[in-house]
């Protein structure tokens, strides 16, 4: 029997609300209407496209038609505003999390597949995250809300608990499962798979004899057939099958036996 864990609670701000009047836009009232779950719904409109670097505080301020001091009054920092979008991401994925079953490898596979879906929805926040290095485990809300950053890290402690790893171990899945979610739909976003650019390796290759570059040679081919659907399919199989074998100790090989020469004025060597 499966088990649907969703969170409830609405995003409303990861900003406290700041004390005093409401700026004004010139010697006018700031136009009525103006909230902060709107400012952040339009970012988060376009964080799904654009690279979050483009979505600044005076831009918002443009689109939305107030002075940007009024966005600050709402969201704060534009570091507040970037949490708050990637809380409205998480967000999204936790309220479509796959069901829990009684197999953690396919709830794994299931919950990986759904997050790198997530992650090339929102291309802007995924280009930011892979190039600024800016993703937070946990985002920054107010008292009641809910931390969806959090809700997703607890998921995957489930899973991976159910899998009888050490907590050691889980964490360690943890962090290079996340690491592959984010790199795939990183490429994926960027048009960075060999596949999309098969022209050109392949032409590139044959300006050389093979055996110049024998390695090349032997899987340039190859790898212009390599697109998203297979890197994730075999990606995600491999580290699962492998999951079991984390933090294990490498297996060293037996030290090699320098020969001894004796003789007459020979050192042992």
């Amino acid at each position: 029997m499966s088990t649907n864990t969703r969170p409830t609670g609405d995003l409303k701000s990861a900003a406290p609300r700041r004390a005093g009047r409401r700026p004004k836009l010139g010697s006018k009232e700031v136009p009525p209407g103006i909230s902060k779950d709107e400012i952040v719904h339009r970012a988060a409109l376009l964080a799904q496209e654009e690279p979050f670097s483009e979505i600044t505080i005076a831009r918002l301020g443009r689109e939305l038609g107030v002075a940007p001091a009024l966005i600050h009054y709402f969201i704060g920092s534009r570091d507040n505003l970037l949490s708050l979008v990637i809380n409205q991401a998480l967000m999204e994925r936790a309220e479509t999390f796959p069901d829990f079953t009684d197999d953690w490898r396919f709830d794994l596979e299931a919950l990986l597949r759904h997050t790198i879906e997530m992650q090339m929805r929102w291309k802007g926040i995924t280009t930011y995250i892979a190039s600024h290095n800016k993703y937070r485990l946990f985002q920054r809300v107010e008292q009641g809300e809910e931390d969806f950053g959090l809700v997703f890290f607890d998921r995957m402690g489930r899973i991976l608990r159910a899998s009888g790893l050490t907590p050691q171990k889980s964490a360690m899945a943890f962090h290079l499962l996340m690491l592959f979610t984010t790199a795939v739909a990183n490429a994926s976003v960027n048009r960075q798979e060999p596949a999309l650019h098969k022209e050109y390796i392949l032409g590139h290759l044959a300006k050389f004899p093979p055996t110049r570059y024998p390695g090349a040679s032997f899987i340039g081919k190859a790898f212009t057939t390599i697109d998203s659907k297979k890197t994730i399919d075999q990606g995600i199989g491999l580290l699962i099958d492998s999951i079991e074998h984390i933090g294990a100790a490498p297996k060293r090989k037996a030290a090699a036996v320098r020969p001894t020469v004796r003789g007459k004025g020979s050192e042992r060597l």
